[in-house]
């Protein structure tokens, strides 16, 4: 029994010493003789032969199969995984191309112009309905408190946003605490004078707005600095409006306040419940928001984590991804950082 790519030797037959023939004889003993040597001749060489043929036979099996093994191309199994992973990474590179900020952006501008119009106009139809005016007319220390808290939840909304900004480019902005309101104290029903009923001062002095900063030549740290000077520009504002807005309405006496009818009180009671209402649902709506924000901001950071687990099991580095990245989403992000900071891009 021979083993596969061995070449073992042929089993031994014997073979005649002599193969030249012995002179002719006519008697037919010799010629019996002559014959039966040479169909053991033939005999032999038959089977040298046919062995020679199988242990050819077998050799060349044994080598194309080594061939294959040799020369045959990467496996299908390594083949199916890479196809896989190349189609995971290319679902995940389209979700984080279609993910993008510009509602949240065009928001933020529209909130940005909308008080800007109203501190150029000065106008108190523009912000306040005319239904919650007389709860602040009359009563200047609800009106302190629902200015105080209407303000402290404009803040929290800015807060909010910058917070987002500043997180998905990719800096820590520590969170500013909001300011702790006292408890507003009871007024007594005489006052001395009309002047100190009025706790809202007019705004002296000019509010220049921020230096325009090339997006393109600053530095992170500029930038950084730029937005915080801008959102101390639009508190400054919004501050400046509620001294302007509260210092124009008249204040009256309370013994006059108190001889009212019980219609009117209840009237200014009705408006008083509705003004507290309306800021309620503003809260709501503002914790509403908060927390959307920060699902979406979830969800962006799962997705570049899987993004990079995958960029990870095909071995390619992130450099080599940014370096190979045109320059086109560079342009627009710029462009979303002009608009955010008032700047018309060219």
């Amino acid at each position: 029994m021979s083993l596969p790519g061995d070449i073992s030797p042929p089993r031994a037959t014997p073979v005649p010493q002599t193969l030249t023939a012995p002179p002719m004889n006519d008697s037919p003993e010799v010629l019996q003789a002559l014959l039966h040597e040479k169909e053991e001749l033939v005999e032999a060489l038959t089977e040298r032969l046919e062995q020679a043929a199988e242990q050819l036979d077998r050799i060349q099996r044994n080598g194309s199969d080594r061939g294959v093994r040799v020369s045959g191309g990467i496996p299908s199994d390594i083949v199916e995984q890479q196809r896989t992973l190349c189609t995971d990474l290319q679902g995940a590179v389209d979700q984080w191309e279609q993910m993008q900020c510009a509602s949240t952006l065009g928001s933020i501008e529209a909130q940005l112009a909308e008080l800007r119009d109203l501190f150029t106009q000065g106008g108190v139809q523009a912000a306040f309905p005319q239904g919650n005016q007389s709860p602040v007319a009359h009563n200047p220390g609800q009106s302190h408190l629902s200015s105080g808290e209407g303000e402290n939840s404009i803040q929290s909304g800015w807060e909010a946003m910058k917070a987002g900004i500043l997180e998905s480019a990719g800096a820590d902005e520590p969170q500013i605490e909001q300011p702790q309101y006292e408890q507003v104290p009871h007024y007594d029903s005489q006052i001395e004078s009309p002047v100190e009923q009025n706790q809202f001062e007019e705004p002296t002095g000019s509010l220049d707005p921020p230096q325009v900063i090339n997006v393109d030549a600053a530095s992170v740290e500029e930038l950084k600095f730029a937005v915080t000077e801008r959102d101390a520009f639009i508190s400054e504002l919004i501050r400046r409006y509620r001294s302007l807005e509260q210092s124009r309405q008249p204040v009256g006496n309370w013994q006059d306040l108190e001889a009212v009818p019980d219609d009117l009180r209840h009237r200014l009671t009705v408006l008083e419940e509705q003004l507290n209402e309306a800021l309620r649902l503003s809260e709501v709506e503002i914790s509403l928001e908060r927390a959307r924000l920060g699902r979406e901001e979830m969800r962006l950071k799962q997705l570049d984590e899987n993004a990079q687990k995958a960029l990870e099991r095909l071995g390619i580095a992130q450099a080599e991804i940014k370096e190979e990245m045109p320059g086109e989403g560079d342009d627009e992000s710029n462009r979303r950082w002009l608009r955010m900071l008032g700047i018309r891009p060219e």
